[in-house]
């Protein structure tokens, strides 16, 4: 399984597409209260961001968009993890504005933990994927298993 808005390209793998995960930006009402909020993607630069890290452990930018407008910046701050999870944690103590998928801060949200921020802004889409090799016959339980992924993705969202 693997998240990313794209595959490389290896004709010697197959990917089959599970579900997209639309994100955003989000802080708690705490920090918004004490720091207040973004009225614009440039406002980003004055406030305390937490952000997510590649695989090779670099801080990544922001991409917003709203419809045919783009953002990018990188936004500071003391923080930059690989693990959604944390960074929801740290955002819901108050820490920061953490961009993550909508599934992710779902609960937060209507727990009042977490708010949106800058809400007409889009960070970009991602896809979770099943990558098997080959393009020969799998196994039922294999396909039985990508099928039942499909299908809980498909319903959280």
């Amino acid at each position: 399984v693997r998240v990313a808005s794209r595959l490389p390209d290896d004709s010697t793998l197959v990917a089959r597409k599970l579900c997209e995960l639309r994100s955003g930006l989000y802080a708690s009402p705490a920090y918004l209260a004490r720091y207040g909020t973004p009225d614009q993607p440039s406002d980003l630069l004055d406030h305390v961001c937490l952000r997510l890290t590649s695989h090779n452990g670099e801080a990544m930018p922001w991409r917003l968009s709203r419809n045919e407008e783009q953002w990018e910046g990188m936004p500071d701050g003391p923080l930059a993890a690989n693990s959604p999870g944390l960074q929801r944690d740290l955002a819901t103590h108050g820490m920061g504005i953490v961009g993550l998928d909508e599934r992710l801060a779902q609960k937060s949200v209507e727990q009042g933990l977490l708010k949106r921020v800058l809400p007409d802004w889009d960070l970009p889409t991602v896809t979770i994927w099943c990558v098997t090799p080959g393009r020969r016959l799998l196994p039922a339980r294999t396909l039985a298993f990508i099928e039942m992924l499909r299908s809980v993705l498909g319903k959280a969202g």
